[in-house]
């Protein structure tokens, strides 16, 4: 009898629900849910390495959160990238299970002939249909919001390879959005404050960045973007995420990018970087509840953050020039000639926040780089602290060591890879390496995952897009990193923080081991979803 009257009460909460009558004025398809049905939701706290994310657990940035991870439901590991450790290598193993689905955020396609970024749709969505052909998508009919790759998903939104602006702003009857917000007027008044308070930050670092002689145009889209991007489409996906429960989809995967976003422009250890932390734990706590409510024992929640972020400092600060101009003039000292430079500001490869929030702004806008300065014979991407350089001419295998080798001796470039004779050898202020023999040497000792970065790293070099050289930011000895792009914080290479994130399992789910990478998630999650892959 009492079983019965909690099921009921569960009913009758589920149907009075506001979410549930929301979702009915937007048209939205419900989802039968039988007795036993299995469901999952992730959350991805986008760029928090796991010793950053156990410094805001000790500050209460993330009190409910760390209650989670306290109590007896859960348990915490260490999360590794994947190289790159970036969020489309990670969500290539997730949603897909195809590792290295990119060789860097930027790279030069061999194909076409093209600079790719996939902060572009159409790259985004090119690469993802790739994937899709490969393995079977982690979330075929649920939903996605905010990721590079859908994954499959029925519906998705704010998704590289699926939607723009204009998308988002046709999505919703504009009358039926008004009469759901006459709802949210409290959460309304919230999110302007923190609006407020962002905008203050972003003017402050606009005049800050006119003082340092930065690229002004790119600071006045950065106040926009982190407007939108720290609070406005954070209350966006917890306002879906909730609608999708009370829907009751199977499978449901948001990320929350704005503490990545600020810690690449302010550092991963500074104090507004963590500050977003406060608005991403109420969002977790806020899904997390509604969950509970709806069924409770239906719903697993996993929490993870797909890299870490590296506190670095800018190449252009410390050389004064780009890296590709650099690299330009390694090889025309040797003999490369018709090196047709253009030389521009040397903020060609910024951060790749810039761009995409260009894209969320001005989605018509066309910001794909064709080309580059040596035709047909050099091409430099060098987004983050992984870049690539491509020969288009014949190069002798016993050359390529004198080339890496003036690299990192003249250009500044900490640590330069290559592959001879099948085997991966790897240039640094401190001589020539076998990576595998030596990677001690160009890791560091201690690196929490020197093995398997140096099997990615094999995997990187061997994608048909890589670059004949790698170059890498990363020196274990040097107190603070190399970026290739404007930037305090980055993510994309091999470092100790940005490839050590972390996951939060229900206690179900122990596997035993003390990390996990994307593809044991990826594994996890197909297990309890009865999914299996082709």
């Amino acid at each position: 009898m009492i079983q019965w009257l909690r099921e009921k009460r569960t009913v009758l909460s589920h149907f009075f629900a506001r979410h549930s009558w929301f979702a009915r004025i937007l048209d939205l398809p419900r989802y039968p849910v039988k007795k036993g049905d299995a469901g999952v939701i992730l959350i991805q706290v986008d760029g928090l390495s796991r010793d950053q994310f156990q410094k805001a657990l000790a500050a209460r940035r993330m009190p409910f959160v760390s209650k989670l991870v306290s109590g007896s439901a859960y348990h915490l590991k260490s999360c590794y990238s994947g190289v790159p450790s970036a969020t489309p290598g990670f969500q290539g193993e997730l949603f897909y299970g195809v590792k290295t689905s990119v060789p860097a955020f930027e790279f030069y396609d061999r194909g076409d002939g093209e600079r790719k970024a996939m902060f572009q749709p159409g790259v985004a969505r090119k690469v993802s249909e790739r994937l899709e052909s490969r393995g079977k998508p982690l979330l075929a009919g649920g939903t996605a919001y905010s990721h590079i790759f859908s994954g499959g998903a029925l519906e998705a939104r704010y998704c590289a390879d699926r939607v723009s602006l204009e998308s988002m702003l046709t999505a919703v009857n504009p009358f039926k959005l008004l009469f759901i917000l006459m709802f949210h007027i409290g959460k309304l008044c919230r999110v302007l404050a923190y609006s407020i308070l962002e905008f203050v930050l972003a003017v402050t670092d606009f005049f800050r960045s006119m003082v340092k002689a930065r690229h002004i145009r790119k600071e006045f889209t950065f106040i926009l973007a982190r407007i939108f991007v720290c609070i406005v489409l954070r209350e966006l996906i917890r306002f879906r995420v909730k609608m999708d429960i009370s829907r009751g989809v199977s499978v449901i995967s948001a990320n929350l990018i704005g503490y990545d976003e600020q810690a690449h422009r302010r550092g991963p250890d500074s104090r507004f970087a963590h500050w977003t932390l406060k608005g991403i734990d109420d969002v977790i706590r806020d899904i997390h509840g509604t969950a509970m409510r709806a069924d409770g024992s239906r719903y697993r929640i996993l929490i993870y953050s797909d890299h870490g972020q590296e506190a670095v400092e800018s190449y252009v600060d410390r050389f004064g020039k780009s890296v590709r101009h650099a690299v330009e003039a390694i090889f025309a000292e040797n003999g490369f000639t018709g090196t047709e430079k253009k030389m521009g500001n040397p903020d060609k490869s910024a951060n790749y926040l810039y761009y995409r929030s260009r894209k969320f702004i001005f989605p018509r806008l066309d910001f794909s780089r064709k080309g580059g300065g040596m035709p047909d014979r050099l091409e430099v991407t060098t987004m983050g602290p992984l870049g690539h350089v491509y020969l288009f001419g014949d190069m002798l295998d016993e050359t390529r060591h004198g080339f890496a080798a003036d690299l990192v001796e003249k250009a500044g470039i900490p640590l330069v890879l290559y592959k001879r004779q099948g085997r991966v050898r790897a240039v640094n202020s401190r001589g020539l390496w076998d990576l595998e023999r030596n990677s001690d040497d160009v890791l560091g000792r201690g690196h929490p995952f020197g093995p398997q970065v140096v099997q990615d790293l094999k995997t990187v070099l061997d994608h048909p897009d890589a670059g004949d050289f790698i170059l890498s930011g990363w020196d274990p000895q040097d107190r603070r990193a190399l970026t290739f792009s404007i930037e305090n914080g980055a993510h994309g290479g091999i470092g100790s923080e940005e490839t050590r994130g972390f996951v939060i399992l229900p206690n179900q789910w122990d596997t035993g081991t003390s990390f996990l990478r994307a593809l044991d998630i990826r594994r996890i999650i197909m297990a309890y979803l009865k999914l299996q892959d082709p």
